[in-house]
């Protein structure tokens, strides 16, 4: 901190500290609080301050309507002591002040200080992290939460009670009667916030929860959190109306330690196991989702299909969320290059969006990865040669300034001024519609746009434009790999013209945030029908040793390497274009049937589904035109020509649209689920799992949700409430056992994901051969 700095005026030294400083008037600003981590109004600018009557600094926070003056001080590197003798005078504008009169410190499993909580007077709590220099920061951003007396905890003997309360001086306190004991930081409500509570995982837990709604409902919560982790989990109330454990302890101080420990272990050991409210929570109403089907793997081409397959098992994820992101990488590879002719007057370019969708934890980010290593690479090697051409570029300008210098001496032959070097794009993240004008203007092909978190993309619209939808509608033209026209008020090219601006895009995205990014808007302008959409079914994950192999990895940027390789062909006016690939008269038979079968189902549709049944019409072209150039790639030896689509690759483009439509059909139905509806699909996906008919016992056996076979069987009976399943008499055993009865899911229609043709997707050699490009 610094500390050194002279001032006469204390008000000028704790202006010049804060963010976000404005006059308010005559001797008065507004700025910043420094000590709210994540204020309520927004970050607005909560913090006033003014000059009194005497000169003295006068400060108020209006965000939290508390005084922290102490805190704001300290905050901002001013202590009050020893700094500038004036700040003695420093007082909230209400006439108060704080004292610290207790702290709290949360360590990590080491025992190392992370931060602390700390106790004011009157009676406040702030957090406060170390900054290394023996001085406090007065927020909490970055650090880890974790469960108060951590250490202790993990080093207490599993078969004790763990007793959770609300505060850390309640923590305290039954510590110094023998108990153990933990709380999260930041109160009531906060629980979810913890980096990890599985510190409390296969323990008995009591909860005693403070005596008003926020506490009862607070231990609710952790119950619910808890259940199924822990092997015991119990809530407790204080009789004789105390508020807290503390004041309860208070009331007894007659007793001894060790009596009031064990009044307390009794009052656990007798309380009833708390049991989740399952039935209630489920919606008879409920509209049955349709059960995932597998990703038709077996429509891909080798070497992709071993790709997806090795690589799913390796990451321990489902097959789509690799081979949704690979096929997006192959269709940017295509890019402006080719597209598919469907009849005269109707092409589709190889452009593809997709989205993974699953929750926390289900592993999108690592197949994401996996899928574009070979991209990730080419790009690198890219940016490698970028750099040594701007290192001769920057030596050739200097060559030509030394030359201009003499020329315009000797007014000999005028030097060429050398131009400065493009780097090759091939994915891009973060940017801006005008900054991708200029990439796509720059690199003909196109662009695969990657983002980790996909709302990331969906929230960007419009974040630097003043009109609403302009973005929206730039990216509808892309999807069409359209013409796009950008103007500037700013750079050197005020308008920029993209001919063909053709961006595939992949990311992965969590079920609630997708809902809640794409809103209703980015379903009207048809933004949400162009995302080609997977979200399987949550599975549990287990270490495998199961790696790529090599030649696969290989195979795979073989053909990567060699779609890039593909030129564009030259029209009348010299300028390129893509080339057209059409269809063989097997394929245009095969395309026309798919196309009124298609038209069909679109006609018993509506709203949002219409929409994405209009383009998944068009998206069965788009991957068959993939498939087909990842079949050349490959070399595979039953191809009919480079540039004859024939019955194979669109059978399987096929194949893709109608899987893509099934999954678009569920995703949907998740997105407007509640949460009861969330609860009943997750125990429909788990009886799915176990063949499709389970006893009470065997979902008891199967999930810690259903700790009892009467719970496990309340479960079921919602299920049968809601029309997807059924009970059926299973009998005695034939040993004098009671009869049983198992619940069976109600049949659902399978939809055929499979290509409609006999032959399979083969090629040659999953090593591909160099062959020249036409």
């Amino acid at each position: 901190m610094n500390t050194h700095t002279q001032n006469s005026d204390p008000l000028q030294a704790i202006l010049s500290r804060l963010e976000g400083v404005r006059q308010a008037g005559k001797d008065k600003w507004q700025a910043f609080c420094p000590v709210h981590e994540n204020p309520p109004d927004g970050h607005k600018r909560s913090l006033s301050i003014a000059r009194g009557e005497k000169g003295n600094p006068l400060i108020y926070c209006h965000s939290c309507g508390k005084e922290a003056t102490t805190a704001i001080l300290e905050a901002i590197g001013l202590n009050g002591e020893g700094v500038f003798s004036c700040l003695k005078k420093v007082r909230s504008m209400s006439g108060g002040s704080f004292n610290i009169i207790a702290t709290y410190d949360y360590l990590d499993a080491l025992g190392k200080l992370l931060f602390q909580v700390v106790r004011l007077h009157p009676k406040d709590f702030r957090q406060r992290r170390p900054d290394g220099k023996d001085e406090w920061i007065w927020n909490l951003k970055g650090v880890l939460r974790v469960l108060y007396r951590l250490p202790e905890l993990l080093a207490a003997d599993k078969d004790v009670w763990v007793f959770i309360v609300e505060g850390e001086k309640d923590v305290d306190n039954l510590r110094s009667i023998g108990l153990v004991a933990t709380t999260n930081p930041g109160g009531a409500g906060k629980w979810s916030k913890l980096a990890d509570d599985s510190a409390l995982h296969g323990r008995r837990v009591t909860i005693i929860p403070d005596a008003d709604d926020t506490g009862r409902k607070h231990a609710q919560d952790i119950a619910k959190r808890l259940h199924g982790k822990a092997t015991e989990v119990q809530i407790v109330e204080l009789p004789d109306d105390a508020k807290d454990v503390s004041e309860w302890l208070e009331s007894l101080d007659c007793r001894t330690a060790e009596e009031l420990a064990a009044t307390l272990v009794s009052m656990a050991e007798t309380a009833p196991a708390w049991k989740p409210s399952v039935v209630s929570t489920l919606t008879p109403t409920a509209k049955p989702i349709e059960p995932y089907r597998p990703f038709p793997v077996d429509s891909l081409p080798e070497p992709m299909r071993s790709f997806v397959v090795q690589a799913a098992e390796a990451v321990g994820c489902d097959a789509a969320f690799v081979a949704l992101p690979l096929l997006a990488a192959s269709a940017s590879a295509i890019g402006n290059a080719r597209c598919i002719e469907l009849k005269r007057g109707w092409t589709e370019p190889a452009i593809i969006w997709t989205a993974i969708v699953g929750d926390s934890g289900t592993m999108k980010s690592p197949a994401i990865e996996l899928a574009l290593r070979s991209l990730r690479k080419r790009q690198l090697e890219a940016m490698r040669r970028h750099d040594e051409a701007m290192e001769q570029y920057r030596e050739d300008l200097d060559h030509y300034e030394h030359d201009m210098f003499q020329w315009k001496k000797d007014k000999g032959e005028k030097p060429t001024k050398p131009e400065e070097p493009i780097a090759d794009r091939y994915w891009c993240d973060d940017t801006t519609i005008e900054a991708l004008a200029v990439l796509l203007r720059q690199n003909w092909r196109g662009l695969l746009m990657v983002r980790d978190e996909l709302a990331g993309w969906l929230g960007g619209f419009d974040r630097y434009s003043q009109g609403k939808g302009g973005d929206v509608a730039k990216w509808l033209e892309m999807h069409g790999g359209r013409s796009m026209v950008i103007d500037r008020k700013t750079g050197d090219r005020k308008t920029i013209h993209v001919p063909r601006a053709a961006v595939s895009i992949t990311g992965g995205v969590q079920p609630t945030t997708l809902h809640r990014a794409l809103g209703r808007t980015n379903f009207e302008n048809g933004l949400a029908a162009r995302l080609l959409l997977a979200c399987p079914p949550r599975r549990m994950k287990r270490w495998t040793e199961t790696v790529i192999d090599p030649a696969t990895e290989r195979a795979v940027a073989m053909v990567i390497d060699r779609l890039y390789s593909v030129e564009p062909v030259l029209g009348d006016d010299g300028k390129p274009e893509p080339g057209i690939v059409r269809l063989s008269p097997e394929a245009k038979s095969f395309w026309i049937a798919f196309y009124n079968d298609h038209a069909q189902e679109q006609v018993d549709l509506t709203g949002d589904l219409s929409a994405a049944w209009s383009k998944l019409e068009g998206y069965a072209a788009r991957l068959a035109l993939v498939i087909h150039m990842v079949r050349w790639a490959a070399d595979d030896s039953t191809l009919a020509g480079f540039d004859v689509v024939d019955e194979v690759s669109i059978a399987a483009g096929v194949a893709l649209s109608r899987w893509f439509g099934q999954e678009t059909r569920r995703v949907y139905a998740i997105l407007e689920e509640t949460e009861a509806d969330c609860q009943q699909r997750g125990l429909v996906d788990l009886v799915q799992q176990r063949g499709g008919s389970v006893t009470a016992r065997d979902l008891m056996r199967s999930s810690r949700a259903y700790p009892t076979s009467e719970i496990a069987e309340q479960a079921l009976n919602g299920l049968v409430q809601s029309g997807v399943g059924r009970w059926e008499d299973v009998g005695s055993t034939g040993q004098g056992g009671r009869p049983t009865r198992r619940f069976v899911l109600a049949d659902i229609v399978d939809v055929d994901t499979t290509p409609e043709t006999p032959e399979k997707l083969e090629v040659s050699s999953t090593e591909p051969v160099k062959a020249a490009v036409p």
